[in-house]
């Protein structure tokens, strides 16, 4: 009797090991072990062979946070399971055959399912509805797959790996629901495809996939297959498909009911053709060989709708298309709920001493990335913070005694998030648009307009006014070619999300401090009047005496071409973030544009009356401000992407415009360029002191005063001259 006591109480006690682990961890456990088997199978073949490194290492990383994960839903009770991953964990780290791989993983899946006492429930509750999919899909997926579902949504462009085209009929042959179901679930690392698991329910996934299968099908094809179905199939499956045919009660074997989605959900279009063509042994399918290819296509797409909603679409209201774009928000704010699922198992990795606690933060850093465009256009000071704390998270990582700043840290960018979650909502009202449309142009129209003007003010005032059209028509080229550059180079960047754009990003920064320094450098060396003097006399003459009108038209277009680009690029983030209020964004153009026009006409009628020497130094100054920045802000990108060291500083603030971050490397690039700074302008004084100008004691020169040296280095008669 007590033996049997005993034994009760230790069934007791053990119980409580299966039920503590919640059935929505072990839920999102088995998908991502899912995740691990269809990116490992795209990766390696049945021989081992490596096919695909991307999709390998995300196997890897799947599987490291499945681990991370098992342990924290199973605590000290993580038994036969853990036993499992790490024999799978080996098993991918040798690069073993899919095959095996895949058998394992099965195992692993099981055990859990039995450990954790869950079951998955991975097919809808009732009939996917397309309509309803259609509305999710603009909601949360055309910023990246477009509204066609082609991959050519507005963030396409800086995504690693181009989203999934939905229109190919190849590529959708070749894939399963059951498949997509898992991927949009747990998402694709390295791809910018969040996991939908928290966001959306397992109706709306199906409902989703629902509508994506019938992005690729053309009303032919459909009325085609479903003439083929009528006259071939529905005997037995009935002319709804759901088993009933008039036939079906004269059959040995049931007959499939293909309405429901798990009935084909793990098969493939080409899967289905071999069967069609073929049959099925056993059964009363035939095989239809006589059948043309194109009809046996077009079945299967009818086939396909049948159990995904039916060819009508299913139930549920179909929203009004608008065609626009659904917004990047939220799609950005999904990535955002990603990011912070990533940023909470990393911190769990650390917290148990697990080698890929850099590889999760890394994760959940490229998972953030792609939504710093929308958020940059709103918030771009917040954007800046949450790049400059994961980077402070990556060095402190590293360190195996940093717990608590770690979990500081990951708070904090969890917190930002949040923040970016509201910034990136869509607007309430449009004034906010208008007041961001208007400040954009104004602020890189100012320097342009300043330009165009004054060249105009030169040749009025030097009695050419028929150069007016020249630097006009140089204006509108730069114009023209900045917007052909802008969106060429959308094109280029194609494939430079992640570490790629990072180093891109750094690397133009260094680039653009070299430039800058030149550029004041030259300004400051022609503060005296003389050499001014020397120098407008010697270009301008040259320019003039030849009759050749491209110098001024050249520099209105390098004026226009180079704030241009950028001015296309910000306004294209800013109209994918607006919800299709572009109105509101027109509007603050046009109030932006009138301004910069009156600017413009005061230009043109007053001409330039600064002091020429004030001017430049300020100008060099600024522009030396510039190069500090950019050289700071370069370094911090190149760090980000990996490629340099990270040694953090303490005590040294964090000053965004000026490029000060703390660390190491960023400080020297910058004491560099002070030293540079130093010695130019020592140069200068000393070059100054040795050869005075006789000059030097002129009053100061103005735009009137510049406009008279400009024609009498043309040879002009001066007015004074003449009277």
């Amino acid at each position: 009797m007590l033996r049997l006591v005993m034994l009760a109480l230790s069934l007791v006690l053990r119980a409580p090991a299966a039920a503590a682990i919640e059935p929505e961890a072990a839920k999102r456990l088995l998908t991502l072990l899912t995740a691990v088997g269809e990116e490992y199978r795209e990766g390696l073949d049945n021989t081992g062979e490596l096919v695909r490194p991307l999709e390998y290492e995300e196997a890897r990383s799947f599987l490291a946070e499945a681990r991370v994960r098992w342990q924290q839903a199973a605590a000290d009770d993580a038994g036969e399971v853990a036993q499992q991953l790490a024999a799978l964990g080996a098993a991918i780290e040798t690069k073993a055959g899919a095959e095996q791989v895949l058998e394992q993983l099965e195992a692993v899946r099981r055990q859990i399912r039995v450990t954790a006492g869950v079951s998955e429930e991975i097919y809808p509750p009732e009939a996917p509805s397309a309509a309803r999919g259609a509305a999710v899909f603009r909601e949360h997926c055309v910023a990246c797959h477009g509204a066609r579902g082609d991959g050519q949504g507005p963030e396409a462009a800086r995504l690693e790996r181009k989203p999934a085209d939905f229109t190919d009929p190849q590529f959708m042959r070749g894939e399963t629901p059951y498949d997509f179901f898992h991927v949009i679930s747990a998402g694709k690392r390295g791809a910018a495809m969040p996991a939908w698991q928290d966001v959306l329910s397992v109706q709306e996934r199906w409902d989703v996939l629902a509508h994506v299968w019938r992005l690729g099908q053309t009303p032919a094809q459909l009325a085609q297959g479903q003439g083929v179905y009528l006259s071939q199939c529905a005997g037995c499956h009935g002319a709804g498909g759901d088993g009933n045919g008039s036939y079906a009660p004269q059959l040995l074997t049931p007959v499939a009911d293909l309405t429901e989605p798990a009935r084909l959900a793990q098969r493939t279009e080409a899967e289905l053709f071999d069967l069609v063509r073929n049959g099925v042994a056993g059964t009363a399918m035939p095989a239809f060989r006589n059948l043309t290819e194109d009809e046996r296509w077009s079945a299967i797409a009818f086939l396909r709708l049948l159990s995904l909603g039916g060819p009508g679409g299913g139930s549920g209201p179909a929203p009004p298309s608008t065609g626009a774009p659904a917004s990047q928000g939220a799609a950005a704010a999904s990535a955002l709920a990603e990011t912070r699922r990533l940023l909470a198992a990393a911190l769990a990795a650390y917290r148990a001493r697990q080698p890929q606690t850099l590889a999760l933060v890394s994760d959940a850093y490229f998972e953030f990335e792609p939504s710093e465009k929308p958020l940059a256009v709103r918030a771009p000071g917040l954007t800046r913070q949450i790049e400059a704390r994961f980077l402070e998270l990556r060095a402190l990582v590293s360190r195996p005694d940093a717990e608590p700043q770690v979990a500081g840290v990951i708070a904090a960018i969890e917190a930002d998030l949040e923040t970016a979650s509201a910034a990136m909502a869509p607007q309430s009202g449009s004034y906010a648009l208008f007041a961001q449309s208007a400040t954009i142009i104004l602020r890189e129209g100012f320097e342009v307009v300043l330009i165009i003007g004054a060249l105009v003010a030169y040749v009025v005032k030097s009695g050419n006014p028929h150069m007016q059209r020249s630097i006009l028509l140089g204006a509108g080229a730069g114009l023209a070619g900045s917007v052909l550059t802008a969106y060429g180079l959308l094109s280029l960047l194609h494939g430079t999300a992640g570490p790629t754009a990072e180093t891109l990003e750094g690397v133009t920064m260094l680039l653009a401090t070299a430039v800058l320094f030149w550029v004041s450098y030259w300004l400051i060396s022609k503060v005296q009047a003389e050499k001014w003097q020397r120098y407008i006399q010697g270009k301008v003459q040259a320019a003039l005496s030849r009759g050749s009108v491209m110098t001024l038209a050249g520099a209105a277009f390098l004026a226009v071409y180079r704030e241009g680009v950028e001015t296309v690029l910000f306004y294209r983030a800013l109209v994918g973030s607006a919800d299709g209020a572009i109105g509101a964004i027109a509007g603050g153009l046009a109030a932006g544009a009138a301004l910069l026009a009156g600017l413009y006409l005061t230009l043109r009628r007053f001409g330039l009356r600064l002091p020429i020497k004030p001017f430049f130094v300020g100008t060099s100054a600024l522009l030396y401000g510039m190069a500090l920045g950019f050289a700071g802000n370069g370094i911090a990108e190149l760090q980000e992407a990996g490629w340099i060291a990270l040694t953090p500083v303490a005590g040294v603030p964090r000053v965004e415009f000026l490029g000060l971050h703390p660390t190491l490397e960023t400080l020297l690039a910058q004491g560099a360029l002070v030293a540079l700074v130093i010695y130019a302008g020592a140069s200068t004084l000393r070059r100054r002191a040795a050869r005075p100008s006789p000059l030097d004691n002129r009053p100061p020169q103005t735009g009137a005063r510049i406009a008279e040296d400009l024609r009498l280095a043309a040879g002009e008669a001066s007015p004074m001259q003449t009277r």
